[in-house]
């Protein structure tokens, strides 16, 4: 068992498909020390929650040619069913600009990741900012349940656009 956690503290790479078509994989922990997620990593499992280390939002291999890793170190199609995506607060501008091109495969079609999972990003002070994205892509950001915010410029009810304009006295309100 120490052999077996010497080595994933010194793994560094998941390759194309490696837990592919894996449908009893539920849970997984990612060590620190990765700094890849090829393409397709969790493609036909079961996990439903994953927890990013930093590196693979900070890791770039250089190579123009290496169409496998598309972004950083995380493949825009990594993650293809992995319904709950969580990165730390350090990297969060990164995880939302992955989160924001990210695709998933399903039919024959590749559609935007943020339409099937969640980000949540694990802040320093121990919260969780939750982004739910609406069909025309702009998100309800939530902080342990209750909405902190708007990115995007839809606002869906009288009651959030109130939360929203805070103490002012104008609210702006889109109609389809």
């Amino acid at each position: 068992m120490l052999f077996l956690i010497q080595i994933l503290m010194k793994l560094e790479s998941i390759g194309s498909g490696a837990f592919n078509n894996l449908p009893n994989l539920t849970e997984i922990n990612i060590p620190q020390s990765v700094k890849v997620l090829a393409s397709n990593t969790f493609n036909k499992s079961s996990i439903t929650k994953i927890n990013l280390p930093d590196a693979v939002f900070l890791n770039n291999d250089g190579d123009p040619n290496d169409d496998s890793i598309d972004f950083q170190g995380l493949s825009l199609h990594a993650l293809s069913d992995v319904d709950n995506i969580y990165c730390s607060d350090a990297v969060r501008a990164k995880c939302e600009e992955y989160f924001d091109q990210a695709k998933f495969w399903e039919n024959g079609v590749y559609y935007p990741i943020k339409e099937k999972a969640t980000l949540n990003i694990n802040n320093a002070d121990g919260t969780v900012d939750t982004y739910q994205y609406g069909s025309d892509g702009a998100a309800a950001i939530y902080r342990d349940g209750k909405l902190k915010s708007y990115k995007g410029k839809r606002i869906f009810t009288i009651d959030e656009a109130n939360a929203v304009a805070g103490k002012t006295n104008s609210v702006k309100i889109r109609y389809r």
